[in-house]
């Protein structure tokens, strides 16, 4: 019987999930039960997946404790459960599962990322990280930006965005021409139309003309189950991209890659999108930009982009 809390999930409504895992040397149906733990609830299913509710006493930091019991149901048989239990007329096994509420983003400690050593990068533990960053202020076409939905928690900074249209974005200037960059983040279901976006924007300020690269972009998907890369160009805004289906509810690493004969997006190392048609290319500097969108009326229920670290690098990494 085994139980690894490192692959817990903190759920968007504060929900806890996890697994506990039992076998059985000859594969007898299993029968999972938990204790009422001190501070909530928990369920526990067939498989041994379970669903902790936290109660009005819960502190994330410290936790709550549970007992899981796993028990080979079958009388008569002498066997149980393989490596852990002695042979029996049906027997039991039982361990002491700790749930917290700190998400754990599963980052890269280290300086060293996809290309090699980053000629500058940012971990998201706190407001001092933005130091150099611009943040948004104001109402615009994609709601009202306002530092207020920017918070910071167990090494996360999550962009949030509310039923009233406040939302928040965050861009990395001075930009480069020709570079990689890439970011590590999460997206929990929500508002379908709230549109988390990484893109590469111009320092001229010059849309259209200048180019639009969105490596990640969710649109009309409250699931988060598909993610999209677009390439803006030309002074009427032409695009093409390409669309992936993948559990963006989940952390993962999603990148792109911008050499003078080549643009690439990636989740996880997989390409989304590459072209090498240089005619569709930024004519100049472009900087990273975290951004949240309003992007139509069904907000209600809210949204949030759960952001770890970025790394930026040379071209000359790149080759």
């Amino acid at each position: 019987m085994s139980y690894d809390s490192s692959k817990n999930v903190v759920n968007a409504d504060g929900t806890i999930t996890g697994q506990v895992v039992g076998s059985d040397a000859d594969g007898d149906t299993l029968k999972y039960t938990v204790s009422t733990p001190a501070d909530g609830t928990v369920a526990i299913d067939s498989s041994g997946h379970f669903t902790y509710t936290p109660g009005a006493g819960f502190v994330p930091a410290t936790g709550d404790l549970f007992t899981a019991s796993v028990s080979d149901a079958t009388a008569g048989q002498y066997h149980g459960l393989m490596g852990l239990l002695v042979p029996g007329w049906g027997s039991t096994a039982s361990l002491t599962a700790k749930v917290t509420g700190l998400i754990t983003p599963p980052g890269d400690p280290g300086n060293v990322g996809t290309w090699g050593t980053p000629t500058r990068s940012a971990f998201f533990t706190d407001w001092s990280v933005l130091s150099d960053w611009w943040v948004y202020n104001g109402t615009t076409q994609h709601g009202n930006r306002t530092p207020n939905q920017i918070s910071f928690a167990d090494g996360v900074m999550t962009l949030s965005g509310d039923a009233a249209g406040n939302d928040a974005g965050i861009a990395w200037g001075p930009g480069q021409k020709y570079g990689g960059w890439e970011v590590r983040v999460k997206i929990p279901a929500g508002a379908p139309n709230y549109d988390p976006v990484l893109l590469l924007w111009p320092d001229a300020e010059n849309w259209p003309t200048g180019g639009e690269v969105d490596f990640m972009e969710i649109w009309g998907d409250g699931s988060r189950q598909a993610v999209n890369s677009v390439l803006h160009y030309s002074s009427t805004n032409q695009q093409t991209g390409a669309t992936m289906a993948v559990d963006a509810t989940q952390w993962h690493t999603y990148a792109v890659k911008w050499t003078p004969t080549e643009i690439t997006t990636y989740v996880d190392g997989t390409p989304i999108f590459t072209t090498n048609d240089t005619s569709m290319f930024p004519p100049g500097p472009m900087h990273l930009a975290i951004q949240l969108d309003m992007l139509g009326p069904d907000i209600s229920a809210g949204a949030q982009m759960q952001v770890a670290w970025v790394k930026e690098y040379a071209l000359a990494s790149l080759l």
